[in-house]
């Protein structure tokens, strides 16, 4: 979970939405909004636990791989991507990650709107599934009323996600991130013990020895990738039934495209920042250069890919001609 966002919560654009299509997947990036992310050198690191990268090397960096970039103070706009997905194959409808929410985003955002416009009904969501439990990405989950906002959808998360942010006395003594304590955990155990309850459809709980038995739904693997919250961080991989590529959801394991192609740089915001970095490098020689990437904190539409030294952006007009 960003810090720096839930300080900095002050919208700078309404809600942006791009869709395409992948096999039997029809995709939809919302971005749910975007927001100051104050200084870069709270958020990048040279090593796991090194010290700031400086700015002016980040800078053209960031700017070059789609973000808005701020000159005075030099602050970078963060965007906090959701997923839709509707499986053509079967029916089905999926949400991968939800933002903020009205309550950790103090109002600001705009997710249920933005489905609201799609004329996507929230009741008919199948499953419902959480890259990790932060709060910007498992804030949406839940109503200000309490209410959960896909009653009928059931939740897939890691195991050990689950259990760390519903825990009456979480051990944080591990971790990297004790922020979090001051932040919206009692928001975000209450959303997701719903899934718990009797009136739910029902809780999957995924973990490295049973992700790969996820098999309800044909051409969706889940993996594990383990470092930025707990072991049981997942990334989704879809596969283009036409064309057997790869498309991966992979939620906060490359925080940003710049840690695609420096992947010892550390992010202050993972948990366990040995594992994030292993997780960094591991993956990224097992991407294809055909492979297309999303991450909820890339710049909109959240797209790139990947040859093996360089990170390409893909805005909105390349996502139609590329895809």
């Amino acid at each position: 979970m960003l810090k720096l966002i839930l300080l900095l919560v002050s919208s700078v654009c309404a809600y942006q939405i791009k869709t395409w299509t992948w096999g039997d997947f029809e995709l939809t990036s919302i971005c749910d909004l975007e927001v100051k992310g104050g200084s870069m050198s709270q958020f990048f690191l040279d090593g796991p636990f090194g010290d700031p990268v400086p700015t002016e090397i980040l800078y053209p960096e960031l700017k070059r791989i789609g973000y808005t970039m701020q000159d005075d103070p030099v602050v970078w706009t963060v965007p906090i991507n959701t997923m839709y997905i509707k499986n053509n194959a079967n029916g089905e409808e999926y949400i991968i990650d939800t933002g903020l929410g009205p309550n950790v985003s103090r109002g600001a955002s705009e997710f249920a709107g933005a489905l609201k416009s799609l004329n996507i009904s929230t009741l008919d969501i199948d499953y419902l599934f959480l890259t990790h439990a932060h709060a910007d990405h498992s804030g949406g989950v839940m109503q200000l009323d309490y209410t959960p906002l896909f009653p009928n959808a059931t939740l897939v998360m890691g195991r050990d996600d689950y259990y760390l942010f519903t825990s009456e006395h979480p051990d944080w003594d591990d971790f990297c991130c004790p922020e979090l304590l001051n932040g919206d955990i009692s928001w975000v155990k209450r959303a997701l013990q719903w899934y718990d309850s009797p009136q739910s459809q029902g809780l999957i709980l995924l973990n490295a020895s049973n992700s790969f038995e996820f098999n309800m739904i044909d051409n969706l693997m889940i993996e594990m990738s383990p470092g930025h919250t707990t072991d049981n961080h997942m990334t989704i991989r879809l596969t283009s039934s036409d064309t057997q590529r790869n498309f991966y959801v992979l939620g906060d394991s490359f925080v940003s495209g710049y840690h695609m192609e420096n992947r010892t740089i550390g992010c202050s915001h993972d948990h366990h920042r040995i594992e994030a970095m292993k997780t960094r490098l591991e993956y990224a020689q097992s991407f294809d250069s055909e492979d297309v990437l999303f991450a909820m904190h890339w710049a909109f539409p959240g797209t790139g890919f990947f040859n093996g030294t360089r990170f390409n952006y893909l805005n909105q007009t390349e996502i139609d001609f590329m895809l």
